[in-house]
């Protein structure tokens, strides 16, 4: 039976991420952590004879949370351009995984048509050494630019294999 080699588990700090509004491109470089994630919506489907509650697969949610150093006023002002103009604020948001250490090679997506469902407007902790801030976020659907291989370039052998 082969294994993942520790080599080729995934660095997380090595990566990164932009978003694109209105044709430009942000860096994010200020990231601490990044989730985007498929939910499969689901409904209960009863039928007479059983009782078991059998789920019906209805459609994916995507959803996810970005996690920052508090500071860049680019977020700050997509909540402003809704409030004083009715605009809402959606973009794209690209994010790559690159550790170059492991063989799985790069992965990117992009997450279309994103749009936060809360942005801080002001912060202050007396006892923290830095500001955080965590924007969750739905998106519409996600692209896929560049994916893993499907397996590392080497696996360690089990002894108990003959």
């Amino acid at each position: 039976m082969a294994y993942l080699l520790e080599r080729d588990s995934l660095n997380g700090k090595d990566g990164g991420g932009f978003i694109t509004r209105n044709n430009q491109n942000v860096e994010l470089f200020n990231i601490v952590e990044m989730t985007a994630r498929g939910r499969f919506r689901k409904s209960d489907f009863l039928v007479v004879g059983t009782r078991l509650i059998q789920k019906k697969t209805t459609g994916i949610e995507h959803i996810g949370n970005l996690t920052l150093y508090y500071g860049s006023p680019v977020f700050l002002d997509m909540l402003l351009e809704y409030q004083n103009n009715g605009v809402v604020p959606y973009f794209d948001a690209t994010f790559y995984n690159d550790d170059r250490t492991a063989t799985w090679g790069k992965q990117t997506v992009v997450l279309k048509n994103c749009c936060f469902d809360e942005i801080p407007e002001s912060m202050l902790n007396a006892t923290a050494d830095t500001l955080r801030a965590t924007l969750p976020f739905t998106y519409q659907y996600v692209e896929l630019l560049e994916r893993f291989k499907d397996r590392p370039a080497t696996v360690g052998k089990s002894t108990f294999d003959n």
